[in-house]
């Protein structure tokens, strides 16, 4: 899909709960994410999900290790897998954010995330004791994340759930597929090394995807290991593996009760960016971009509290290049429904021509696509992406936008510009 452009009476923007706001707002998240009903009972008790492990192959470990010393890595399908904690910070996510169409031509962001939480010094263990207490080769922590923004309309949906489950009943080694299961979602996520399928069924949410061109890998490296595959999460020794598919190709069916509480199925299409990431880091603050050029080039974007900067440029022609001294400049902020604040549209200027220019800006489709926690919100939006130089739209970016008083990306403040 190219040119995708939201309809002109829409100004949006958007932020994922997803990689951040779960562990930036543990606590809060994992009470948000059960029903109101029993949300002091789960703080108590935490939800176990059992089940049969009759249709996994379980001769061997669900879950594999990695390689911190050696900085190693396998291919992008093998790594699909779970990996076993190895540190109190192990953690680990698989990640998908999409710009769709319907066959009216209405515009969607679809975001989902799984999140899975092994190490006990993580944030959300530490949020949640009596869970971290319970950790081990036979219990991890899985938490599953969904947005939906439908930019014509004005539409916007987000929720989570979380669940400790066996390591055995999330993976299946015969089709490379993750699967899972909470109290409110059932779901799968399977990567043959050329092509991925995508299911959840909610309440309030479903849908059954395909996606074509995952054998596109862009495997992010910065100045620090100066290693393909290997990036520091922000903080010195944190290490964090990462690898972006983003070319994808999407198709399938999409459902959702929309503001009347009707149920909608609409077919969808468009294009799609999963990125896969797993290591030992205590780091859960960034701004986030990810430049989808009309052309086919991509464009990954970390800038973390710290000011350290991650670029990973993926060219036309699937070659790699990347870049650490770009700036970030904030346009404008927008106030949560907590009350913090967010940065919200966005300029960067680059050292290196990229894709014919230097300097670009991402404009939001809309204000509206917050993810919240109780204590915390950050956006997941999607945004024209405009080159600067001759001031037209090129593409989208889909950008992570955190509190400021974390970032210090505020007016005035250090990582301000």
């Amino acid at each position: 899909m190219t040119n995708f452009k939201p309809p002109s009476s829409s100004n949006t923007v958007y932020d994922i709960l997803a990689l951040i706001g779960l562990l930036l707002s543990l606590s809060a998240v994992i009470t948000f994410a059960l029903p109101q009903s029993s949300t002091a009972a789960a703080a108590s008790s935490p939800i176990i999900m059992n089940g049969s492990d009759a249709h996994y192959n379980t001769s061997s470990s669900p879950e594999i290790s990695y390689d911190t010393q050696n900085m190693t890595h396998r291919s992008a399908k093998a790594e699909w897998q779970p990996h076993r904690a190895q540190s109190a910070m192990s953690g680990e996510w698989w990640y998908l954010t999409a710009l769709l169409h319907d066959a009216s031509g209405k515009q969607y962001m679809l975001f989902t995330t799984i999140f899975k939480f092994d190490g006990k010094d993580t944030a959300i263990a530490k949020a949640m004791p009596k869970m971290a207490a319970m950790l081990g080769p036979s219990t991890t922590i899985i938490s599953p994340q969904v947005e939906l923004s439908n930019y014509n309309t004005g539409f916007h949906y987000s929720d989570s759930d979380i669940a400790l489950v066996n390591p055995k009943q999330i993976w299946n080694s015969k089709t490379n597929t993750l699967s899972y299961k909470t109290p409110h979602y059932t779901g799968s996520w399977g990567f043959n090394g050329q092509n991925m399928t995508a299911v959840l069924k909610s309440q309030k949410m479903a849908y059954d995807l395909s996606m074509s061109g995952a054998n596109q890998i862009m495997w992010a490296k910065d100045r620090t290991y100066n290693k393909e595959g290997f990036i520091q999460e922000g903080l010195p020794g944190n290490v964090s593996f990462y690898y972006s598919l983003p070319r994808l190709m999407v198709s399938g069916k999409l459902s959702y009760l929309d503001e009347s509480g009707s149920n909608r199925t609409i077919d969808v299409a468009g294009q799609g960016w999963v990125d896969r990431q797993w290591g030992d880091f205590k780091t859960y603050a960034w701004e986030w971009a990810s430049f989808r050029f009309d052309n086919g080039a991509r464009l990954n974007l970390y800038s973390f509290e710290n000011g350290y900067k991650v670029g990973t440029y993926q060219k036309q022609d699937g070659s790699l290049q990347w870049i650490d001294n770009f700036t970030i400049r904030q346009n404008g902020y927008d106030k949560a429904p907590n009350g913090q604040w967010v940065s919200l549209g966005w300029s960067y200027d680059f050292p290196t021509n990229v894709e014919g220019g230097m300097h670009y800006t991402v404009v939001p489709f809309s204000k509206n696509d917050w993810i919240c926690s109780l204590s915390f919100c950050f956006i997941e939006a999607a945004g024209q992406l405009v080159n600067d130089t001759t001031g037209k739209q090129v593409g989208s970016s889909i950008n992570e936008s955190m509190d400021i008083r974390i970032l210090k990306n505020g007016p005035y403040n250090v990582n301000q510009h």
